[in-house]
């Protein structure tokens, strides 16, 4: 699976990215959350920098994960 994301288009990532963001948003999940978790994309990874947009315009609360040196995650909230 690394190696068929690796070999995407740019064009083809950004179509896909898209999609399962417009998926998310229409979610009944989505509409009826008051607070979203999400992590923040990569390069690499599905862009959620739309997703976390529309949260955030939503009035939504919006947490990442934060990631500590010594592993642990922790929650923060975004604004």
């Amino acid at each position: 699976m690394l190696a068929q994301r690796a070999a995407q288009s740019a064009a083809d990532k950004q179509t896909i990215d898209g999609e399962i963001t417009r998926r998310v948003l229409e979610s009944e999940a989505f509409r009826r959350a008051a607070c979203v978790f999400a992590y923040v994309s990569t390069p690499q990874e599905i862009d959620t920098r739309a997703l976390l947009r529309a949260a955030l315009d939503a009035g939504k609360i919006v947490c990442v994960p934060l990631c500590g040196a010594a592993g642990e995650m922790t929650a923060r909230r975004i604004t």
